[in-house]
């Protein structure tokens, strides 16, 4: 028999603007609010505006820490915002579940100032490789 599964999307936007501190301690609030879910796959993503290229900077190593602290992994790895002068990451993807992530990237059509990352994940309890 087939069993529902239940999922966990959160989308989030920090602006330029919101201090990363404040950021970052709502979010763990958030992280500590979802622990009772662990079991279910939890998907956070959105524009956090923390460049993750730019890893010496301290609130990344704290935003990092935060995560993995709660079991998630980020799993975009390429710029999503490039302009004439930049290349930074700040739209991110955190899973709970990466051994269920079947592939993730970045869409490259240009039809805003950022490209958008994504994320495939299996739906049942069979992942099978792409390739």
């Amino acid at each position: 028999s087939s069993q529902k599964k239940a999922y966990i999307i959160g989308n989030f936007y920090r602006s330029p603007s919101n201090k990363p501190k404040e950021f970052l301690d709502q979010m763990e609030c958030i992280l500590n609010s979802l622990e009772q879910h662990s079991s279910k796959q939890i998907i956070l993503l959105g524009d956090f505006n923390i460049d993750l290229i730019k890893y010496e900077h301290d609130k990344i190593g704290q935003l990092i820490d935060l995560m993995t602290g709660h079991g998630f992994a980020q799993v975009i790895s390429r710029p999503t915002r490039i302009t004439d002068n930049s290349m930074t990451l700040i739209d991110h993807i955190y899973t709970n579940k990466v051994h269920n992530m079947i592939s993730s990237g970045i869409v490259t059509y240009d039809i805003s100032d950022h490209l958008g990352p994504y994320i495939t994940i299996a739906l049942n309890d069979e992942v099978s490789a792409i390739c």
